[in-house]
């Protein structure tokens, strides 16, 4: 289905969204699929995403050319060898949310068509499908928390695209004290340097954008600074935040 070309759609609005719509029909109709979305992009002639479905729920989703680190989130949340099916389901869904967040804010003037698939399903990356009003307040929510992440860190900004190029600096680039959580341990681990930009160390963790960026929060400006800047994607997406740079 080929779309009219509109204004860019408000950030504050996912609703009126190409996928958002699709995803308002598949909820309507309980439908289980696949909606398969190709989007024009900087970085790229077009980008695949999908999103499945069950029974009008989502719990899945993928773009070509973004591959989610999940063994090393693992890794950072030190869940070891046997991981528990919560720990697998918390990490599959931190990156649904976060990869299905952004594809609600694509405007359907970068969208070149847009297909539901009947009964297609996918065993990788699953969580318990999410209805779609639960989805849409989550989203909510993850946009008001990373405007409330900005603004503890001393920037300004309303959601996690406005996260986009920011750089991350070590106070102390001898210090990688004990800080508690095993994640916030793995973000200074991931500053190799004495300053990266947000998403090297967030793909470094195996962490998203939203959850890179509420750890530097939780971190502290003792810890770490952070500061706009304008980091440039070097082989693709690096965190599901950036797949439609």
């Amino acid at each position: 289905m080929k779309l009219a070309r509109r204004k860019s759609l408000s950030p504050n609005d996912p609703t009126s969204s190409p996928l958002g719509r699709e995803l308002r029909r598949c909820a309507t109709r309980r439908a289980t699929g696949e909606i398969t979305m190709l989007v024009s992009s900087d970085a790229a002639p077009t980008v695949a995403a999908r999103v499945f479905t069950f029974e009008g729920g989502v719990y899945a989703a993928s773009v070509d050319g973004f591959t989610p680190q999940y063994e090393q989130r693992l890794v950072s949340g030190r869940a070891g060898a046997n991981p528990t099916p919560e720990v697998l389901a918390g990490i599959y869904q931190e990156n649904l949310l976060a990869l299905v967040g952004e594809l609600l804010q694509v405007g359907a003037e970068r969208v070149d068509s847009i297909t539901f698939h009947d009964g297609t399903a996918t065993d990788t990356g699953c969580t318990l499908p999410i209805e779609w009003t639960t989805l849409l307040a989550i989203v909510g929510r993850r946009r008001e928390r990373a405007g409330e992440d900005l603004k503890a860190v001393g920037l300004s900004g309303e959601s996690i695209r406005d996260a986009a190029g920011l750089t991350v600096q070590r106070v102390d680039a001898d210090q990688l004290m004990n800080v508690g959580a095993p994640e916030l341990h793995a973000f200074l681990a991931g500053l190799l340097a004495t300053s990266a930009p947000l998403d090297e160390v967030a793909h470094a963790g195996g962490f998203t954008r939203a959850e890179a960026l509420h750890l530097a929060r939780l971190l502290g400006s003792s810890t770490v600074q952070v500061t706009a800047g304008k980091s440039v994607e070097p082989h693709g997406a690096l965190v599901p935040e950036a797949v439609c740079v």
